[in-house]
């Protein structure tokens, strides 16, 4: 889908989800700080879209439950802030306007592009080689084209289904062989072989002349053991081949959590994947804080928008008297490729 279609139809969602938005939750947990006395008290209010995603990423524990009116949201939001540490709201877009200043925000979920003509990629280019190049050419995998409706059957089947099932298990979101086909006719299913052996796959959507968006990844299920081989990584490290040799620019690798913690958003970045809005989602996270109480590690290693880059609300704690480079901006080592 082409960016500014993107757009158009991620604010329509927005109105249309805006029902949702009038019966919200109260979730009231706990979020453990090894580097404390006690542990930290936090409450949720919201629709909930990423109150699970967010108790695992800060483990909290016993969360208990009750539910609004969005029409009573800035009573509950003043009575938790003068009660709790942390309070954290998710609420439509539509409606954001109508909170009170003093949050950080974030969307639940960003995208991750690599340019590469950038200068992101031209630093990471050697890093890539020397590490995800390295692997795939000690195993002597290869790839293979296709936009055979009978392969992306076979993919989803026995690659794509499984995979997403045994890495994310029932918070797996999965897109229909319907969707695969569309986007194959419009791109191509990436085969990546070892020897006779179909390993994995991924399939990428071509956008304009120079963009390709990720729309699934898989892999046979009898790799899942020994995926550190590098039989994922082929899939992607083949993909920027082609997209060199062929005129694409940008690679789109979709959606991830803001979190440092959070091994998707890293890995993508190992790919020189910058991260960006993505206008899709409907809902934004604000967290409203009171730091004299203290910030658990996990909650401090949470990403939000500061002048328009992402940033760690421990970087924004500390108030550095300088400006500093963006996390994702610090290089690895040359050698790190996972």
């Amino acid at each position: 889908m082409r960016p500014s279609l993107r757009r158009l139809v991620g604010w329509v969602k927005k109105g249309s989800l805006l029902h949702r938005a009038l019966r919200l939750e109260r979730s009231e947990f706990v979020i453990p700080d090894p580097n404390a006395a006690y542990p930290c008290h936090a409450v949720y209010l919201g629709e909930p879209v990423s109150r699970t995603q967010l108790e695992d990423l800060y483990r909290a524990k016993s969360p208990s439950t009750r539910h609004f009116p969005v029409s009573n949201l800035r009573a509950e939001l003043s009575a938790a802030r003068a009660g709790f540490p942390v309070v954290i709201v998710e609420i439509n877009q539509w409606l954001a306007p109508l909170l009170p200043p003093g949050a950080l925000t974030v969307e639940p979920w960003i995208s991750q592009r690599t340019d590469l003509t950038g200068a992101r990629y031209r630093r990471r280019r050697r890093g890539i080689e020397n590490g995800f190049g390295r692997l795939v050419r000690k195993h002597g995998y290869r790839y293979r084209l296709t936009q055979a409706e009978s392969d992306v059957e076979e993919f989803y089947r026995l690659q794509y289904w499984p995979h997403a099932a045994a890495r994310w298990g029932v918070q797996a979101a999965v897109r229909s062989i319907g969707q695969l086909k569309r986007a194959v006719r419009r791109g191509f299913l990436l085969q990546v072989w070892l020897g006779d052996r179909w390993t994995s796959g991924i399939v990428f959507q071509r956008v304009g002349g120079d963009a390709l968006y990720l729309v699934a990844l898989g892999m046979d299920p009898s790799c899942l053991e020994t995926w550190q081989r590098g039989t994922l990584e082929a899939c992607c490290y083949f993909t920027f081949q082609w997209a060199l040799a062929n005129g694409i620019r940008t690679v789109e690798f979709g959606g991830s959590l803001p979190h440092l913690q959070d091994g998707v958003f890293h890995h993508k970045t190992l790919w020189a994947a910058e991260p960006c809005r993505d206008p899709w989602h409907h809902t934004t996270l604000a967290f409203y804080l009171n730091a004299e109480h203290g910030i658990p590690g996990a909650l401090a290693q949470q990403l939000v928008w500061r002048d328009g880059q992402l940033v760690t609300i421990a970087e924004i704690l500390s108030r550095p008297t300088t400006p500093r480079e963006p996390w994702w901006l610090r290089e690895p080592s040359p050698e790190e490729g996972h």
